[in-house]
């Protein structure tokens, strides 16, 4: 049961004011701007609340609400340091102005109800029901449900609708749409309809920005202070540095070497290099971004999304990662966790790597691998011919072999998801509407960065390719220390020359 904030009962003389104030709220909706536009001065309140400083009334725990007094107004203003729990409801006549601090998930603004947000966090799930207003021009806003009927506006620019300028007036995002932009505070968003954001006739007004640093970043110590990146930014993080929860990069390079990313990271249209540190869980990665994983440790619940490249040669990446619909994953090395799926039209190319259970590939999904022998039920595939994928069509056998990093491997080819014993049983499971190829590769040989049997001139290109990115190759480690690196290269140009 909701904990409610209500002010004191009226006194008798005011009544017909509170009445009037009733009847006219009931007939004019555009009241709920509860006393005019943007935050208004706590003066004109029945109450007023303060985060941080009046925990006793709101305390951060969970199913408390403000408002919904008939002719009553209340003000919430949280700033930095102040926590609003979850399931928090705005109720009419309150006001509920965010500068900082935090707002838990499922925060829920219902009609006659006014929200500013111009800096702090609010988490997942927050919506702006019918008759509600709500301004955002600043902070960081996770999952976020603008319904019709409501009065959304955003208050920034940069603005573009899957990767494209836009500069109509409103939006309403469709299937598959991506709006990202800049708030007015400086802060990058990304909204979109894969991850369950829904945005129905939200103003969009656009106001002077900041000006962008577009001079190479370096954190190496802790609180950076920035929210996300814009367009032509790069950012490297180094020991000691981290970067909030909620970190936003459009348009830009983000390059980890160590340090510590918090939860719910997400890219637009940007290129990530993750070489070492910790990376947290809930990690989206829409459509133009390239993420290159060599090393660290990633959460749980990456996602994949359509038009998103994901390239993992070391590291760990922790349990259900989803290659959702249109994403290409390839996958070199690295620790792989349980729960990986495979969506429909994704492609998952495998010649590296160690896995956990539970992998499924859903109909519509792709999977390749390559290796240097495969069997069936134990029998090996002797007739596969070398660089030649060979469709693998059985179900409810298991698929073993050595990839070609070295690393052994076994998928059971299961048609139920979670094998025989049901959904809840961790077994891999295989659609027999999906694709599954194997191809057999030469014998491993240092320095055939090109993977075609051979060490020659055609290796150059993927060596160089394979330093620049600082992933990692097997073949590429020619000095076999566990990297590649600067210090490869003479043993490279060894075999290469055969000196």
């Amino acid at each position: 049961m909701k904990k409610a904030f209500h002010v004191p009962v009226l006194p008798l003389a005011s009544c017909l004011t509170a009445c009037i104030g009733i009847s006219a709220f009931l007939i004019a909706p555009a009241l709920a701007q509860v006393n005019g536009p943007g935050p208004s001065p706590s003066s004109s309140f029945d109450a007023v609340v303060n985060l941080p400083g009046d925990e006793a009334v709101i305390t951060g725990d969970s199913n408390e609400s403000i408002g919904g007094v008939g002719g009553q107004t209340t003000q919430l203003n949280v700033s930095d340091g102040g926590v609003v729990g979850t399931f928090f409801d705005a109720d009419s006549g309150s006001e509920v102005n965010i500068s900082g601090g935090t707002v838990g998930i499922l925060f829920d603004a219902f009609f006659g109800s006014e929200v500013n947000i111009s800096g702090g966090t609010v988490d997942n799930s927050f919506a702006a029901h019918s008759g509600s207003v709500v301004h955002i021009s600043g902070g960081k806003v996770g999952r976020f449900t603008a319904f019709p009927g409501s009065d959304v506006e955003l208050v920034g620019g940069e603005y573009r609708l899957n990767g494209a300028d836009f500069t109509d007036g409103s939006i309403t995002i469709s299937d598959g749409d991506i709006l990202t932009g800049t708030f007015a505070g400086g802060s990058s968003f990304i909204f979109s309809d894969e991850d369950l954001d829904s945005l129905s006739d939200v103003t969009l007004t656009v106001v002077p920005l900041p000006p962008v640093d577009l001079n190479p970043i370096v954190i190496n110590a802790t609180d950076s202070g920035l929210s996300g990146l814009r367009a032509g930014q790069t950012l490297t993080l180094q020991a000691g540095g981290s970067l909030a929860e909620r970190f936003e990069v459009v348009d830009a390079t983000l390059n980890v070497e160590a340090g510590t990313v918090d939860g719910f990271a997400e890219v637009y249209n940007s290129e990530v290099n993750i070489r070492g540190g910790d990376v947290g869980s809930c990690f989206d990665a829409f459509s133009g971004s390239v993420v290159n994983i060599s090393g660290g440790a990633i959460g749980q619940r990456f996602d994949a999304f359509s038009g998103s490249e994901v390239n993992i040669s070391g590291g760990t990446v922790d349990d259900f990662f989803d290659a959702c619909s249109g994403s290409v994953v390839n996958i070199s090395g690295g620790t792989i966790g349980s729960g990986f799926d495979v969506q429909f039209d994704s492609v998952v190319n495998i010649s590296g790597g160690v896995f956990g259970d539970d992998f499924d590939v859903f109909p519509g999904g792709a999977v390749n691998i390559r290796g240097r022998e495969f069997s069936i039920d134990g029998m090996l595939l002797s007739t596969l011919q070398l660089g030649q994928a060979f469709t693998i069509t059985d179900r409810e056998v298991t698929l073993s072999g050595v990839l070609t990093d070295g690393e052994s491997f076994s998928f059971d080819l299961e048609l139920v998801e979670g094998g025989a014993s049901g959904p809840s049983t961790p077994n891999d499971f295989f659609s027999s509407d999906a694709t599954l190829t194997v191809t057999l590769v030469p014998p491993f040989l240092l320095g055939d960065s090109s993977l075609n049997g051979v060490v020659n001139v055609e290796d150059i290109g993927p060596f160089i390719a394979v330093l620049q990115t600082g992933s990692f190759l097997a073949q590429a480690d020619c000095n076999q220390d566990g990297v590649v690196d600067f210090s490869d290269i003479p043993t490279f140009i060894s075999i290469l020359t055969g000196s």
